[in-house]
């Protein structure tokens, strides 16, 4: 015997103009506009970031920096791996039609691991562009792992 199907009606052209507009900005936010020269701040700080060598060394406990588009903003990760001289540079697109995003080229310097957000506690390694990363510090309230001993 099969379950019954529940049907839900939508109209795809309202679905498609809401996902459209939240990928362009087209929703309302809370956050006041940024004026121009904030964001040529931000750009020629993230430039010296990304031509420094890298600051971080394995072992490091290192965060995303709210300002780029990792996720886990806040969360602690681990350096594993540092590839300075010679970083690794996916400059070859899988489809010529899309050089323009943003792996293309990435100069991926470190290996680091973070622990996905689900219960089991799964170690994700990665390899990403260290000038996108901050220390981490912990917050004064969290646990230390000789406190958790």
């Amino acid at each position: 015997m099969s379950s019954p199907t529940r049907v839900i009606e939508a109209d795809l052209g309202t679905i498609l103009g809401a996902i459209a507009a939240s990928r362009i900005g087209g929703g309302k936010s809370s956050a006041p506009k940024r004026t121009t020269a904030q964001d040529i701040e931000t750009l020629k700080a993230a430039a010296v970031r990304y031509l420094g060598p890298t600051v971080f060394k394995v072992g490091d406990l290192i965060t995303p920096r709210a300002d780029s588009p990792i996720t886990q903003v806040g969360a602690p990760h681990i350096v594993l791996e540092v590839r300075e001289d010679f970083p690794i540079r996916p400059m070859e697109a899988t489809d010529p039609k899309h050089v323009d995003l943003e792996r293309f080229g990435a100069k991926l310097d470190i290996r680091v691991a973070s622990v996905c957000g689900f219960e089991h506690g799964e170690v994700r390694p990665f390899w990403e562009e260290s000038w996108m990363f901050d220390p981490y510090v912990a917050p004064v309230d969290a646990e230390t792992p000789s406190e958790a001993a």
